[in-house]
């Protein structure tokens, strides 16, 4: 008796499950890419990498504490550290006729625009456009923490221009610049 999963969608799966119980990880963003030196930098906190495996993956063992975690997706899973924060999301498309694999490695702090209750618009713009174009609630742009707290905040106007939301963006990417200037370079501020 048939569960109703196509056999590409069983590959995807058993693929998953594979990726998060084995040590591996993908070469795709952690041994290249991101312009980052990876390996130097990885290794420095703790990742041990040894021989490729194949052409996307290489031998790797965790610093110690983090994990690998599935997801309800079969083709993304999150790597967590030894605190259970997601400093990465890890995509494998395991199918057979197009496999790849690659490392999405998460910044400390981001830069979002939400409504001052804390929503963000485009999710009532996805839920129902009119509730977008009804609501009283004005935008504005934040510096948030890898948890969603709120730690700057720029103020920002009811339905803002393009222009507007790029200039709040802007004082709230100077803010970060100012305040943790490697912001972006996802391994930085983690253990501050």
């Amino acid at each position: 008796m048939s569960d109703g999963s196509s056999g590409i969608e069983q590959q995807e799966k058993k693929g998953q499950f594979e990726l998060v119980t084995q040590e591996q990880m993908p070469i795709n963003g952690t041994t290249s890419g991101r312009g980052y030196d990876f390996p130097k930098e990885l290794e420095t906190i703790g990742f041990i990498f040894g021989e490729p495996i194949d052409d996307i993956f290489v031998e790797t063992k965790l610093p110690n504490g983090w994990k690998k975690e599935s997801t309800d997706h079969s083709m993304w899973s999150k790597l967590l550290d030894n605190e259970g924060r997601e400093r990465a999301r890890i995509f494998y498309k395991a199918a057979f006729y197009d496999r790849s694999a690659h490392v999405d490695w998460g910044s400390r702090f981001s830069v979002d625009t939400r409504m001052k209750n804390g929503q963000n618009p485009l999710d009532l713009v996805r839920e129902d456009f009119s509730l977008y174009l009804e609501r009283d609630d004005p935008e504005i742009v934040v510096v948030v923490d890898w948890d969603g707290k709120e730690i700057f905040r720029v103020d920002g106007t009811f339905r803002p221009s393009l222009h507007e939301k790029d200039s709040f963006e802007r004082k709230a990417k100077k803010w970060l610049q100012d305040h943790y200037p490697q912001w972006e370079n996802p391994l930085a501020y983690w253990n501050d």
